[in-house]
């Protein structure tokens, strides 16, 4: 790789200014479609962050970031013009190969913490015994399994179908948009749709198909302790970000930047909780995973939120952890924490059992 390159891109994740496309167009290889340039934009503003260190290391001719206690290849691939086909972030992680060693690596990260390692018995580590925590988008696995429960009992169908209206769109929605108004959709949709998209709008939508009354009793029959007030997403996304007088430009720049869950701005549980919901999840003879991988997974960010769940449906082990802090994870910290959560997996959740 030309020197040049290194020291060109080094420049710009050291830039005070936002980067827009038309800056690094030229070290762009001329293959990337318009929504893969986006994306290195995106990365590249994201490591612009100037409490992450950038160094070039002379003898491997590579770009070493760090942060705190942490260090991080960046994977730099060029095609055969030296222009940039992929950038990549590599975290050095110590051993996470059993919960106790993955817990120390998630107090690194300097947050409220909860792990649960779900295997013939149940190991949980906390440094907050007792508290609620903010879960963000995994409030939708809550969603997801009462309606799925409400499937089983005969309440609906995943044949069942909705017609979208204006009102039905939620804000930052991921799947479902403008283009879908007036169209009907399935429930067994809106499940796929709310469980591998993270939409929003499926899940507010979801949010009506059952009665309040109705969705509180399955909610309670799954667990008793379930006392949780699910508003709709827009309902918090519009407070908290996405004050309807912006663009949508800067709804995604304030929901990456501002912490809003200690001003009560995002979903709220007893973390036990989880446990008892995804291995209802994990019971029901179809769900939205099913013809996928035998690992299934959702995720839940906001700034100052960091949380994930990854289950084995063959053999029924699964772990969910939960951090919270009162500022943003920066994209460093981010990779680091999946990063020591992929070696837990590989070691303890991705074996595979058709028995």
């Amino acid at each position: 790789m030309k020197q040049e390159l290194l020291e060109h891109l080094l420049t710009i994740l050291r830039s005070e200014q936002k980067v827009e496309l038309s800056y690094v167009n030229d070290i762009l290889s001329d293959n990337l479609n318009q929504k893969s340039r986006r994306q290195f934009v995106d990365l590249i503003n994201c490591l612009r962050d100037q409490s992450i260190r950038k160094v070039i290391t002379p003898h491997d001719n590579s770009i070493y970031l760090f942060f705190n206690n942490i260090k991080a290849l960046l994977l730099i691939n060029t095609d055969e013009c030296s222009k940039l086909t992929r950038l990549e972030i590599l975290p050095m992680v110590n051993n996470s190969e059993d919960s106790k060693s993955l817990y120390d690596c998630l107090l690194d990260l300097d947050a409220k913490t909860y792990l649960c390692f779900h295997n013939t018995d149940e190991e949980v580590r906390t440094n907050s015994v007792g508290e609620e925590f903010a879960i963000a988008s995994l409030i939708k696995v809550f969603v997801g399994v009462i309606i799925l429960e409400a499937v089983k009992m005969g309440v609906i169908t995943l044949e069942d179908t909705y017609q979208i209206s204006q009102y039905d769109l939620s804000y930052l929605s991921s799947g479902i948009t403008e283009k879908n108004i007036g169209q009907d959709i399935s429930i067994q949709e809106l499940l796929s749709y709310l469980f591998l998209a993270s939409d929003n709008t499926a899940m507010d939508i979801l949010l009506t198909v059952i009665s309040d009354e109705k969705f509180v009793e399955l909610g309670e029959k799954i667990s008793h302790e379930f006392k949780i007030r699910i508003v709709p997403t827009k309902e918090i996304l519009r407070r908290a970000w996405c004050k309807p007088n912006l663009s949508e430009e800067v709804w995604r720049e304030n929901a990456v930047r501002d912490v809003k869950w200690l001003e009560g701005l995002d979903y709220f549980i007893n973390p036990k909780l989880l446990n008892i919901f995804i291995e209802k999840l994990m019971s029901y003879k179809w769900t939205p995973y099913t013809e996928l991988s035998s690992i299934i997974y959702k995720g839940g960010n906001a700034p100052g939120v960091l949380s994930g769940f990854w289950g084995n449906k063959y053999t029924g082990k699964f772990v969910y952890f939960i951090l919270n802090r009162d500022r943003a994870f920066n994209i460093i910290e981010e990779m680091y924490c999946y990063k020591c959560v992929f070696n837990f997996l590989e070691r303890n959740i991705k074996e595979k059992n058709h028995g």
